[in-house]
Formats: C-alpha cells, structure tokens, sequence
C-alpha cells in the first residue's frame, strides 16, 4: 500500500472513532521531514472494542500482537535474574495486550527464584535461546544494551510484534497502534515534559515481520558500530527514521515515555501522587538504569525500595502506582499474584 494511501486510511480511522485528527502540537497527515505521526489511545476505542469481541481470528493488523523482551547474561554462563519489577513489567503486557506470544529472547537459564518462577507461569510466555552478536563492522561488542539493539531488531525482524524493554510497562491496549498500516512505530522521549526534545527511544518499538525500515536499520547498525559510544545504535535508529520519515510514525513523548530518566522526572513518576492525564499514554518508561545514578540520595534510595515491594507499589498512590494498579489487580483476580505477595516487606517505606 503506497504511503498517501496509508496516511490517508489511518486518518479515517482517527476520525471515525472520535479521536483529535488535529492538535496544536501535532495533526495526523503527510509531514514534512522530520515531523511525527500521531495516533491518540481514545481515537480507537470503538475500533479495539468491536476487534476484542470478535476475538484474535478476527485480527487483521500487519503486525501481529507478540511481545519481545531482552534478557541478557554476559556469557551465558551466568543465570539471568528476574525481579518482581521484570514480573511487572511481563505481566503488564500479558493484562493489556492480551498477546498471542510473549517472547523473552536470552543466552541464559533463568535464576531459581519466585519471580523467575512467576514470569515463566505467564500464559504465552516462552524462553527463546539466542547467541548475541559479539562483534559488528569488525568492532567487539562489550556491552550487553548494545548486544540487546541487535537481538531485539533480529526479534522483530523475524517474527514481528512489539519490543519492551524491562523497564517499560503498557497501561492500555496497544492493538490501535498494530492497525496502523505502517511497517514501525517508534516514540520520542523528552526532558522537562517535553519543552526539551531528547529524540528517539528504543526501548519501546513497534514492527511488522521483515520491515524494510527495519532491515535499514539493521544493516546501519552493523556498518556504523561504534563500541565507545553509548547510542550508537540509537544514532543509527534516528537517521533511518529520519531518511524514511513516511514509512514511520514517531509518537509525541507522552505516548510512550511520559516521564524522563532526570532525578527531576523520576520525583514526578515515583513520588509525585498527583492525578495525571492517562489518556495519551500507552506505556511509561521507568527509566531504571539511570535510578542507579540517583540513588545516593534520600528519594533514590527511597525509590529503590519502593520499587522492589509489591505492596507498595500495589497499595501506593505515586504516578507509577497509579499506572500499573489495573494490571496488579488483574494478576490478583487470576491468580497470579496473591495477597500473601503484597504484605509490606520494607521497614523503611
């Protein structure tokens, strides 16, 4: 399907179930280069209703609704932790994708452990052994997220779906974003709410099977590798996008990433307990790696805590408490979590 024809079919869209077609900020249409396609979560509530209900034969997205994660061990010989924020993360996309699939791609067994056991019992899920590239362009690849960029592209390549990264946590149906007829969607991520563009962010991607965006990008990945810069795989993802701007919808911030990896951004999503606007959210990044930075402070250590008890998490009323209750609620009524699991562990909370 050319691309006008593709635009002009998900403005319909947008339009026939009572979405905002056209903001200040951002308006859905043929863009310049380096402007966004936007697609709002309400635009398709009809739309995701009448599709839930006629059941996943009934589903006729170009993409197809399997979740990817990433899981790494330096050698392999190591076996691979999972946390109760992994289980959360997992889960949450199980409660509000409803996938067919979700596939944890790792070189490693996982640790014995009552959330490793927990992640395992997801329905769907599926352990997916992967040799991790060590080397591209001639480099050697040292570090595990720059070995992860390769496996999670390889991933969607293969089978298509949406990749996740542990840290990222779906409150909402994604499905509307999987009939948009484009080949990737991707999300900016921004400092200050967005008054400072931060670019592209990869820890959430969206892709049909065999996109030639994404074969772009893996062949840039390979070329321009370089082991010293942290984004190097990031640089390579945003000049693609940028040359084949048409063939993908980059959504605003608060899509995906509502909140930055700032000590300022981790208060507003960990701390802050004021009620926020969901309805233009499909994921909330949490940013974990750069907690490590932060938590020599009073409120890291504290959100470190935080982080690793349900309870609290569960029964607490922060942003991210907020954003993650629905599908502990749902993991309680399955199941596949229970009250026994919620007990406040963590004296200094």
């Amino acid at each position: 399907m050319e691309v006008s024809a593709r635009l002009s079919c998900a403005s319909k869209r947008l339009t026939d179930f009572g979405g905002p077609v056209a903001s200040r900020e951002f308006d859905f249409g043929i863009r310049k280069r380096g402007e966004t396609h936007v697609a709002w979560p309400q635009a398709f509530s009809a739309q995701a209703q009448a599709q839930a209900q006629a059941g996943p034969g009934a589903d006729q997205a170009q993409v197809p609704n399997i979740v990817h994660f990433v899981a790494l061990s330096p050698d392999g010989s190591q076996p691979r932790q999972y946390t109760f924020k992994s289980w959360l993360s997992v889960y949450s996309a199980y409660h509000h994708l409803q996938p067919h699939r979700i596939m944890v791609h790792t070189n490693a067994r996982a640790e014995e452990s009552k959330w490793s056991k927990a992640i395992a019992d997801i329905p769907g899920l599926e352990f997916v052994n992967v040799v991790p590239p060590q080397a591209a362009g001639g480099k050697k690849i040292t570090h595990l997220a720059h070995q992860s960029d390769f496996v999670r592209v390889e991933a969607l390549l293969t089978h298509g779906g949406v990749y996740l990264d542990f840290d990222a946590f779906p409150i909402r149906d994604m499905s509307p974003l999987r009939h948009l007829l484009f080949g990737v969607v991707v999300g900016n991520q921004a400092t200050d709410f967005g008054k400072r563009p931060a670019g592209i962010c990869n820890a959430v991607i969206q892709a049909e099977p065999n996109s030639s965006v994404l074969q772009s990008i893996q062949k840039g990945m390979h070329a321009r590798f370089d082991p010293n810069k942290w984004v190097t795989n990031l640089e390579v993802l945003a000049g693609v996008v940028q040359e084949r701007h048409n063939e993908v919808i980059v959504l605003p911030h608060h899509a995906l990433h509502p909140f930055d990896w700032t000590k300022e951004g981790h208060h507003e999503l960990y701390i802050n307990s004021e009620p926020w606007d969901w309805r233009y959210t499909y994921t909330i990044h949490g940013f974990f790696s750069q907690l490590r930075g932060h938590e020599h402070t009073h409120e890291g250590r504290y959100i470190k805590k935080y982080l690793d008890d349900p309870g609290t998490v569960f029964r607490g009323s922060s942003r991210f408490s907020q954003a993650v209750h629905s599908a502990m609620q749902g993991a309680l009524e399955a199941g596949h979590l229970h009250e026994s699991d919620l007990v406040h562990s963590n004296d200094a909370l």
